[in-house]
């Protein structure tokens, strides 16, 4: 790889003692080797500039579904990963909730070994139990020592108190992580929106808050009774923004996510019957988003994540009873968290530190000496979501026709540089 020269680009970093300057980045063999007000590139360097150029460290999504095994019509690990690397992410923790599902070191190793040298990095995910079943436990730690970086059954929460147990008390002896959906799947069956007013004058089955926060207070009273570490998400309500804020204050490690649609749109968008606004977790009201919004900014809520869920055009286009749930989200992530925040530092850190954060892996710094692990990016950048813009196989996504601010530039990773 040529070196490579960063010009005129605003540092933004709460680690490095560059945060907030703007700097000329020269990389070499991928390692930051100057930072400086301005720096002379030979001619065979190549050389990125614009008008508006920021860099941040490297960001990381925690919650993606890449559909393959099983459903590559939908997606697939080298295009999701490519959706990524538009979308600014270096690193991304992929979903075990395939066909088979990742269940076992090799199907860890398979999805490892599938990324063909991408730039970005895949940390897979494996279940917490046998073909997320719910009732006997995954060989977690075989996992793991394949490449696991954490455990669960994506939007199956944990069924029972016995397997929570087990699973927390288990993974205590190699320090493994669970990451527990919140959402009692048996109470709201049929559900398809949040339950309130919108639901009411639509006349369809609503998904209480109160069938979220009931998972969250047992995830944490059996926390606080096994020990160890827990990580909850995503959420999309009041109440478990509370519970875990008390939580965290009372000493205990957990930690938790929510989703770009969750702290942008509310369930208002869903009185025009669109199953592109239908999400798990569901859109809330206003009330809601506006809790998750101040969990974010006072710390309570450690990441927010794409929540990447591809869907088949004919899956969507159903009657809205029958239409899957789920968004494509990482080419919009950056945007439309922004634009919900209003806080690029506040954006920022929920995209690279919050999800290292929450696995225990290091965070990339710019600074010289330091790998090149660099997202670049415009915020004020504005650009239309279509289907010619977009990279994943699947287009089921809300913002298709807006035009949203703030996009990704490129990434490098690994001596490995893409550019959008």
């Amino acid at each position: 790889m040529p070196k490579i020269l960063i010009r005129s680009a605003r540092i933004i970093d709460a680690n490095s003692p560059f945060d907030q300057q703007k700097k000329d980045i020269l990389i070499d063999k991928g390692v930051i080797v100057k930072i400086a007000n301005k720096i002379t590139a030979d001619k065979s360097t190549k050389v990125i500039e614009d008008k508006n150029l920021h860099v941040s460290p490297g960001w990381m999504d925690l919650r993606v579904d890449f559909a393959e095994p099983g459903h590559e019509y939908k997606e697939g690990i080298l295009s999701g990963l490519d959706a990524a690397a538009y979308g600014g992410f270096t690193s991304v923790v992929v979903m075990p909730s395939t066909s088979p599902a990742i269940d076992n070191r090799s199907s860890v190793e398979f999805l490892k070994n599938r990324t063909n040298n991408h730039v970005v990095n895949l940390l897979p995910a494996g279940t917490v139990s046998v073909e997320r079943n719910g009732k006997e436990l995954a060989e977690m730690y075989d996992m793991k020592q394949g490449g696991a970086v954490a455990f669960t059954d994506d939007k199956r929460s944990i069924p029972n108190n016995r397997l929570l147990f087990k699973a927390l008390t288990y993974l205590q002896a190699f320090g493994g992580l669970i990451m527990d959906f919140p959402m009692d799947l048996d109470w709201v069956n049929e559900g398809q929106i949040h339950e309130g007013e919108v639901s009411a004058l639509v006349g369809m089955k609503g998904i209480p808050e109160e069938a979220e926060a009931m998972i969250v207070a047992r995830d944490l009273s059996m926390l606080e009774y096994t020990g160890g570490k827990l990580h909850i998400g995503p959420i999309s309500s009041a109440l478990s923004v509370d519970l875990i804020r008390k939580a965290k204050k009372k000493g205990l490690s957990v930690t938790t996510e929510t989703t770009q649609h969750n702290i942008y749109l509310n369930d208002k968008t869903l009185l025009d019957f669109d199953s592109n606004f239908k999400l798990m977790p569901p859109l809330r009201d206003e009330k809601n988003k506006k809790a998750l919004l101040k969990g974010l900014s006072d710390g309570t809520i450690d990441v927010i994540s794409s929540d990447h869920k591809p869907q088949d055009y004919d899956e969507k286009v159903l009657e809205f009873g029958r239409s899957s749930f789920g968004a494509i989200g990482l080419e919009t992530a950056f945007p439309i968290s922004l634009m919900a925040t209003g806080d690029l530092d506040l954006t920022i850190d929920k995209l690279v530190s919050g999800p290292r954060k929450v696995l225990g892996i290091d965070i990339p710094v710019i600074k010289k000496g330091a790998p090149a692990e660099i997202t670049i990016f415009d915020p004020k950048k504005n650009w239309e979501v279509s289907k010619d813009s977009l990279h994943s196989k699947s287009f089921n996504t809300p913002y298709l026709g807006k035009t949203l601010n703030g996009k990704a530039i490129g990434v490098i990773r690994d001596g490995k540089v893409f550019l959008a």
